[in-house]
């Protein structure tokens, strides 16, 4: 987090942001879970709720905790985490909440499923099917194998599937409407064939922002898990996402967006290209590294129930939690 750094929040640009993407999921009989990596604020997140979103996805426990405390009831872990003191974070968190994690390995459902017992509480499990380490996604058999391990464990409850599919170059930004919808199709058939073989797949959820439009066209998507289109920001409006008009979030100049986007732009611009003038303000290039960079978020008009400075919180996980 930079010292004493903020970011400023347009709530009208906001409140259209949300209603826009929403109506188009819901006219699409598709469920919206929003990340909260694209705002880290409890003010949003409640907004989004609002707004007609199931819940929202987070990545550490410490902000299920916040979020939890906050009145959010539905919450996903969204990254498959494998180290083993985090399954007793989260399972000691699912007591505050509908908890539901990401996992891709059998070592994750065992270890989640002994710290879920030992607690005596049930925890929610999506089959994370992103491409692992090899650059491969998992194979049917493995897929199977693992939903197996889920329904084995008394104490977990397979939900479903879910998967996240990036975009790398300028060329995968040109095609994300047809990126997305082949990804979304290959969840669906996966999901297919778990119900196939009689294991329970009620949700298949999709991530990410810039294909979210490709997925929504496929039948058998249930749950679309997005961020960035609370604040939007330049890169998306480059690739046509939204406009600059509709960007909601913006920085005191292009010195400060160049240090707080930093190193992490989209692939699909260039590495300098970190901020953009528009009328008086100044619009960063990618939403996600400001908002976990700054100390809070300034909202031009916040609502009665709203404080006037909306707390980021950036902080992730210790093992040291563990003790406390």
């Amino acid at each position: 987090m930079t010292a004493d750094a903020v970011a400023y929040v347009d709530p009208d640009r906001l409140d259209t942001n949300l209603r826009s993407f929403h109506d188009r999921a819901a006219a699409a009989g598709v469920r919206v879970r929003a990340h909260a990596k694209g705002h880290r604020t409890v003010e949003i997140a409640r907004r989004q709720i609002a707004a007609g979103a199931r819940g929202i996805a987070v990545h550490h426990a410490r902000e299920v905790r916040r979020y939890a405390g906050a009145g959010i009831r539905d919450i996903v872990v969204s990254h498959p985490w494998e180290d083993p003191w985090r399954w007793e974070l989260f399972a000691r968190s699912a007591a505050d909440c509908r908890l539901t994690l990401h996992v891709a390995s059998p070592e994750a459902v065992a270890g989640l499923g002994r710290a879920a017992a030992r607690r005596s509480t049930p925890v929610g499990v999506l089959l994370d099917l992103r491409a692992g380490p090899d650059g491969r996604p998992p194979a049917p058999s493995e897929v199977l194998a693992l939903a197996r391990a889920v329904v084995d464990r008394p104490w977990l409850r397979l939900r479903g599937v879910t998967g996240y599919r990036g975009l790398d170059t300028a060329a995968d930004a040109e095609a994300r409407h047809t990126i997305g919808a082949a990804y979304a199709t290959s969840l669906v058939e996966t999901a297919g064939l778990l119900r196939s073989h009689g294991l329970p797949c009620a949700t298949v959820c999709v991530g990410g922002t810039p294909t979210a439009a490709g997925a929504l066209e496929v039948d058998g998507i249930t749950e679309v898990c997005a961020g960035a289109y609370a604040l939007q920001d330049v890169g998306l409006a480059a690739i046509g996402v939204c406009t600059e008009e509709q960007i909601a979030l913006s920085v005191s100049g292009p010195r400060e967006a160049a240090e707080l986007v930093g190193e992490y732009g989209y692939a699909w611009l260039a590495a300098d290209d970190t901020a953009r003038r528009s009328g008086n303000r100044w619009l960063p290039a990618h939403v996600c590294p400001v908002v976990q960079r700054v100390r809070a978020l300034l909202p031009g008009r916040a609502r009665p129930d709203e404080p006037a400075e909306w707390a980021v919180l950036a902080t992730g996980d210790k093992e040291t939690d563990v003790l406390t």
